[in-house]
């Protein structure tokens, strides 16, 4: 199943609380082992439902990332194994009883749960795969990509290059369109791709977290023809706290290709998630899951704004001709010039 943060600030509460409740619901439902995989967790309700479960039994173990406060959890009485290579511990997981595994683009924060745009993914692992899910979580996998219930899972940073790669391979397999929705791009030759793939006429669209990223900035002027456009998020769901401002982001880090393909997880498209971080890039075709997603993408550009162009391309062969090569009617071109569109 998937499911979807729904914020704003006249949204209807229970709609608001979905991921939430579906998060409280498996580990309220959590026999006998919980494992929670978590970059941000320090949601009130969420570990005090973790407390409940150990309280009762339930063996609940937390891997984080070495440079997050996790001071509500430790109150609690959790501890906290923290995970020691060089980037962040991004991933955000939870395993329940072995069996049911849930997973998506944010974290177990305050407000990230209802005040963000994010998208998340649940299910009961096939039989045959529990044990290997675990490997895959604990990084013991031997093989670089886990299947299952029609998944492809790929982890960072030990298999970075291969994440680039898949959406590299996806975005220019393209055909007709392109439609992602993304936290953080700092990636300039997947910003390549996108620009070569609307140039063939592949209609690419992105939405960003406000204010837009350099490379999408770029794209909005660097795409091809008209049907290609960036978006700048537009959710204003913000709370007011004593040290920060929470909440009102585009943390989404999805992308729907043809309609047909879904690739999304904690993984952004950056070096840092290549190269440095844990993170998870997943892809499937799954009919259900691709559709609710590309759904959420239309819903969350439809509450977005347009990023104006400065200039666009009507194709990628653009001569400029200068005055000598007019005669009244008739335009010569020069000879080098091989575009079959004028």
């Amino acid at each position: 199943a998937a499911y979807f943060s729904y914020p704003g600030r006249y949204t209807d509460p229970e709609k608001k609380e979905e991921v939430m409740n579906t998060i409280l619901s498996i580990i309220k439902n959590a026999k006998f082992s919980l494992k929670v995989y978590a970059y941000s967790l320090n949601n009130s309700l969420i570990i005090q439902e973790l407390k409940e479960a150990k309280n009762r039994g339930v063996n609940v173990e937390v891997v984080g990332d070495k440079e997050q406060n996790y001071d509500l959890l430790q109150e609690s009485g959790f501890t906290v194994n923290v995970w020691k290579q060089s980037g962040l511990h991004h991933i955000k997981v939870i395993y329940a009883d072995n069996e049911v595994f849930f997973t998506g683009t944010g974290n177990f924060s305050k407000h990230g749960l209802t005040h963000d745009w994010n998208g998340y993914i649940s299910f009961i692992v096939e039989p045959k795969n529990r044990n290997q899910m675990q490997e895959f979580l604990d990084e013991k996998l031997t093989t670089p990509v886990f299947s299952t219930n029609g998944i492809d899972f790929i982890s960072s940073p030990e298999n970075g290059f291969l994440s680039q790669n898949l959406l590299l391979r996806k975005i220019e397999e393209a055909q007709v369109s392109i439609d992602y929705l993304i936290f953080d791009h700092f990636d300039p030759v997947l910003t390549h791709a996108l620009k070569k793939a609307s140039s063939r006429g592949v209609q690419v669209t992105g939405v960003y977290d406000s204010p837009v990223d350099d490379e999408g900035e770029y794209l909005a002027n660097e795409f091809y023809g008209i049907s290609s456009n960036i978006y700048k998020d537009g959710n204003e769901d913000i709370l007011e706290t004593l040290r920060f401002p929470e909440g009102g982001l585009l943390h989404h880090k999805s992308m729907v290709i043809d309609g047909k393909i879904l690739l999304s997880g904690s993984y952004n498209y950056s070096a840092n998630s290549r190269d440095s971080n844990r993170e998870i890039l997943f892809i499937t075709e799954n009919y259900k899951l691709v559709t609710e997603f590309q759904n959420e993408f239309i819903r969350v550009r439809d509450r977005s704004y347009v990023v104006l162009k400065k200039r666009f391309y009507t194709n990628p062969n653009h001569v400029q001709l200068n005055s000598g090569f007019v005669n009244k009617d008739t335009i010569c071109l020069p000879q080098n010039v091989d575009s079959p569109m004028i």
